[in-house]
């Protein structure tokens, strides 16, 4: 994402719930719990899970996006700092290691365009997709622990130059960036149907998305360009109902308030395109119920917004958050939960009923841009950098 980044949804880990096995170290638990009576408030408690090489009481760790494995009972964190992706046990809030550690960019220098790890998500056989900060896609194993696979994204567009307003890192010219200079591999998700990922190159110029085989060797299957993007490419969901992949674009020439591009897993292709309303600025999206998406709007006044994924009609409009990330659901919980770190009126989580009733705005920190949903026990995920205290917090009811 903008900020450091995924955004996610439910429709993943179902997805891949047939075909996940394995896990990184004693995360049996056969007969998880589900949420029958969801809480309607989340103060009642809070875990603190520490991550190694993070001062617990400096505001200097670099994560982006997270991810729940319901299969795995894993949580999974691009953790820049470490250059790997976080593991800790949904069983026992344990942290169990960082999975291709040293395997990444890490931060770099640059900044967060170039830096990595930053959107992960799982793909069954213990394996994990994860972007990087040199326009590469790395697959982990959470058994072995280690990179197995390292795959170029390719910026695909051999066009003359572009206007400059065509993506956020076109200069004056509008060179097409290449390599390396594409900047980071980020956010994605999975399709299961077609054993394939899209991942977004969000600050390319232009920014574009890779299709990806999630069978080994990995090959690459195809790319998408975003040619009218004006403030780089946010959050893929895997659609189900519809098979498409729906992203979040925070402005285009034709909708500065944003849009959400449908596109077809096997042409490739970008279509029908659904406006954003309120200026939504649309970050994360998760896929609820009814093909109801959620957007986590980048407008730092907010509202969020529900949505119909399938003609684009404003489901509900959602006051007291905005500015928000990654974004999630809980089936079990029937609930959504928006990273909204960049609000206006302070920094929170919100969790919103399925039909758009804003039940709670947890206080967090500063960055505390990524969230992810255990949906056997409703605990939130929500890793915090702040002067008071840096590390994963579970937030328990």
């Amino acid at each position: 994402m903008r900020y450091i980044r995924l955004g996610l949804l439910w429709a993943l880990a179902v997805g891949l719930s047939a075909c996940s096995s394995g896990g990184g170290g004693g995360n049996s638990l056969a007969n998880p719990p589900v949420v029958s009576n969801p809480p309607t408030n989340y103060n009642g408690s809070f875990i603190q899970v520490s991550v190694p090489n993070v001062p617990p009481k400096s505001g200097t760790w670099s994560f982006d996006i997270s991810f729940v494995d319901p299969t795995l009972h894993e949580y999974l964190l691009a953790d820049r700092t470490n250059s790997g992706v976080d593991l800790v046990s949904l069983v026992n809030e344990s942290f169990l290691g960082t999975a291709g550690a040293g395997g990444f960019v890490g931060l770099n220098p640059a900044g967060s365009n170039f830096s990595g790890p930053n959107g992960v998500v799982t793909i069954g056989n213990g394996n994990a997709m994860a972007g990087d900060g040199n326009s590469t896609t790395k697959v982990v194993n959470v058994n072995s622990m280690s990179v197995i696979a390292n795959i170029p994204n390719v910026n695909p567009y051999t066009g003359p130059p572009l206007l400059a307003l065509a993506g956020n890192q076109c200069n004056a010219t509008g060179t097409p960036t290449s390599g390396a200079a594409n900047g980071r591999a980020d956010e994605l998700a999975y399709d299961p149907a077609d054993n394939e990922v899209l991942i977004i190159n969000d600050v390319a110029c232009p920014g574009f998305g890779t299709f990806i085989s999630t069978i080994p060797p990995f090959n690459v299957l195809g790319t998408v360009t975003f040619l009218t993007a004006t403030a780089g490419v946010e959050q893929p969901t895997w659609d189900p109902t519809q098979h498409k992949f729906l992203v979040a674009v925070p402005a285009t020439t034709a909708n500065i308030g944003g849009e959400v591009d449908v596109i077809d897993p096997k042409t490739f292709a970008i279509g029908p395109i659904y406006p954003e309303p309120n200026s939504c600025a649309g970050a994360g999206t998760a896929l609820g119920p009814n093909e109801t998406l959620f957007l986590g709007c980048g407008n730092v006044n907010g509202p969020l917004v529900l949505m119909n994924a399938t003609n684009g009609a404003t489901v509900a409009t959602v006051a007291g958050s905005g500015g928000c990330d990654e974004v999630w659901y809980n089936p079990n919980a029937n609930r959504f939960y928006g990273a909204c770190s960049n609000y206006a009126g302070g920094a929170n989580i919100a969790v919103v009923t399925a039909t758009g009733t804003l039940i709670q705005a947890i206080p967090t920190g500063t960055g505390a841009h990524s969230v992810a949903v255990d949906p056997y026990t409703d605990r939130i995920y929500a890793p915090q950098r702040a002067s008071g205290w840096n590390g994963i917090t579970i937030i328990n009811h």
